[in-house]
Formats: structure tokens, C-alpha cells, sequence
């Protein structure tokens, strides 16, 4: 039984690498995928540049690893086909578990 993590959670980074034609090409990958709580919070609007933006933030609660110990707010989590940018990333005081603060990303 998983309990409270119950969701299905990808942490991707940011990587560039370089084409058969020698471009630079930069994408998302998986760094590692983990079972996670995901806490929803209400959406608001605001305006970014004279644009009004929607705003969703979501905490994810996942296991502190030795992998998930590398979270850092240059990644992101994808889940339900929805990614979301880091924000902020804490810890409880035993390293038991790792919370991650993020906005989705439109």
C-alpha cells in the first residue's frame, strides 16, 4: 500500500545536447519518477507583462533519496501530463521526505 503517495510523479532536467547537424538541441529528461502526495492549492490570475496569467501552485510531498536529494528549482515535476516549474524545495529534520513548492507551467 502506497498510502498518501499515491501519484505518479516524473522530476525531469533541463539538458542540452547536439544533433546529427550539430545544433544545439535542448530538452527535458527524466531524472527519476517516484510516488509523491500532491496538495492542489486554489489558482489566482495576475498580470505578467501587461497579460493576464493564471497562476496554479502545487505542493508535492516525495521520499528523500539519494536521487531526490539532487532536486533542484532549475527542474521541474511533470505530472498528469501537466509540468510544473520549482519553486522552492524543503526538508523535514530527519531527511525523510522532501517538499517541493511549484507553479504549473503554461
Amino acid at each position: 500500500m502506497i498510502g498518501d503517495k499515491r501519484h505518479r510523479l516524473a522530476v525531469q532536467s533541463f539538458t542540452a545536447a547536439k544533433n546529427s547537424s550539430g545544433e544545439e538541441v535542448k530538452t527535458w529528461s527524466t531524472l527519476t519518477t517516484v510516488w509523491g502526495n500532491v496538495i492542489t492549492k486554489s489558482g489566482q490570475e495576475a498580470y505578467e507583462s501587461d497579460k493576464l496569467t493564471a497562476l496554479n501552485e502545487v505542493t508535492f510531498v516525495i521520499r528523500y533519496t539519494s536521487v531526490t536529494s539532487a532536486v533542484t528549482e532549475k527542474m521541474r515535476i511533470s505530472w498528469n501530463s501537466w509540468s510544473f516549474g520549482i519553486k522552492h524545495i524543503g526538508f523535514d529534520n530527519k531527511l525523510r521526505y522532501l517538499t517541493i513548492r511549484a507553479e504549473r507551467i503554461y
